[in-house]
């Protein structure tokens, strides 16, 4: 494993400390290492939807329908 030194304001330090502690990591190495596989999936993941909404075509129904169904989906 390669060694990667950064310096992060004191905020962002707490925040990393925090991160540390509630996710059980034993070091802000394996925590940020964490966080960075999390971003890549949550990129990839949205990449695929943008894909897939693309390639899904035109959608015929008015913007208040569309609404209304996202309403009834949401139990509003």
């Amino acid at each position: 494993m390669e060694h990667f030194n950064i310096s992060v304001p004191e905020g962002v330090r707490d925040d990393l400390e925090q991160g540390m502690r509630d996710g059980g990591f034993p070091g802000p190495g394996e925590y940020v290492a964490a966080l960075v596989r999390d971003h890549r999936q949550r990129r990839d993941d949205l990449i695929a939807a943008l894909i897939e909404g693309e390639e899904s075509g035109i959608d015929e129904r008015s913007i208040e329908d569309i609404i209304a169904d996202g309403r009834t989906r949401a139990g509003l």
